[in-house]
């Protein structure tokens, strides 16, 4: 106490001793809003042309920005998960109707077509999240998201690569069409099975 000036050691708890030093408080990184992220992302976009990236930025802006721009990229939980993407598909099938006239639209319901577009774009751009270093997200919850379909249920059975297959094939690709690869691959729904019994695929035989 002589050291101290006769008052009690800093951290010093009498009858007790020194006290334990406090907990560090994790250090929460910053939100990485959807929208920012995206829109550098098709920026950025290799291999495809300017018209290309025009439809990109406009598909963006007008059916993906509105319910996916205010949310962090970081957010793993139920606020940005397979089922914020399924709601959002779910949607843009249904449509909205003008609730002020029955023979109206708010927004017309869009053809599968263009739903798996706007999929498409929407799964490249998390997955560029995944695969980012450091990686901005641990999953990509537009994976194995259900789409509507285009025919009507008949001719040949289609078959899906899984994601292992899938990261082997752009693996083997050439570094300036990985991106397209990518997004073709989350447009068309490519990467949606599990793992078949019998092996891979017969796509990846001859790699």
């Amino acid at each position: 106490m002589e050291a101290c000036g006769h008052h009690w050691p800093e951290n010093w708890i009498r009858g007790f001793g020194w006290a334990p030093p406090p907990e560090e408080q994790p250090v929460k990184a910053d939100p990485v809003l959807f929208a920012e992220y995206a829109q550098r992302f098709v920026a950025n976009l290799s291999g495809i042309e300017e018209r290309t990236r025009h439809d990109y930025e406009r598909d963006l802006k007008n059916h993906i920005v509105p319910t996916f721009g205010g949310l962090d990229l970081r957010d793993e939980s139920p606020a940005f998960d397979r089922t914020t993407v399924s709601a959002w598909v779910n949607d843009l099938h249904r449509g909205i109707p003008d609730p002020d006239n029955p023979r109206a639209w708010l927004r017309r319901p869009l053809a599968p077509k263009t739903i798996q577009n706007l999929h498409g774009l929407l799964y490249a751009i998390l997955q560029g999240a995944v695969e980012a270093t450091p990686p901005i997200r641990v999953s990509n919850p537009a994976a194995r998201t259900r789409l509507p379909r285009m025919d009507d249920g008949e001719g040949d059975e289609m078959i899906f690569f899984t994601e292992q297959e899938f990261a082997l094939l752009r693996t083997c690709a050439k570094p300036d069409v990985r991106d397209m690869l990518t997004v073709f691959a989350g447009r068309s729904g490519t990467v949606l099975a599990q793992p078949t019994p019998g092996g891979p695929h017969p796509h990846l035989q001859w790699l």
